[in-house]
């Protein structure tokens, strides 16, 4: 059985109520993001009519910020790592290095295998039995951070 999809959205006015903690234009000024939040379809966190709710709303979607971009920052120096150290790797001949208890293994590139329906309609599968070998997973929550850069 399918789960369906719903859309929740909040209420098209939320009582007057003005939250004091909204982000002003002038605090996001300067900020890189791809997807921004304060043009989204979102509801605002002061639909939430419970004062000690709305407040933790706000310090998680605080909190998410600071540790996404925490994250995007490791990721990225992680990255500049990784290249850094498989070039000393390469100059060397070396399969990987280590210091202590950390250490990187260097396997060269490497490329992974996907199952493409536009490759097995031209071997002859039917789009039918494509359609008929799709399994459904587990339920899982989906739920995304916009507006992060």
């Amino acid at each position: 059985m399918k789960a369906e999809k719903t859309k929740q959205t909040a209420p098209a006015n939320s009582g007057g109520k003005q939250n004091q903690r909204e982000p002003s234009a002038e605090s996001d000024a300067g900020r890189s993001r791809t997807r921004k939040a304060e043009n989204s379809s979102l509801p605002l966190v002061s639909v939430i009519d419970d004062q000690p709710t709305m407040d933790l709303a706000v310090e998680l979607l605080e909190e998410v910020a600071a540790t996404k971009a925490l994250v995007d920052k490791g990721k990225a120096r992680l990255d500049e790592l990784k290249v850094q150290l498989v070039d000393i790797c390469n100059a060397f001949d070396l399969a990987g290095c280590r210091y202590g208890q950390i250490g990187m293994e260097y396997r060269g590139w490497k490329t992974n295998f996907i199952l493409d329906k536009a490759k097995l309609l031209e071997n002859g599968v039917s789009a039918e039995t494509i359609a008929a070998s799709y399994s459904e997973t587990k339920p899982y929550i989906d739920a995304r951070f916009v507006g992060l850069g």
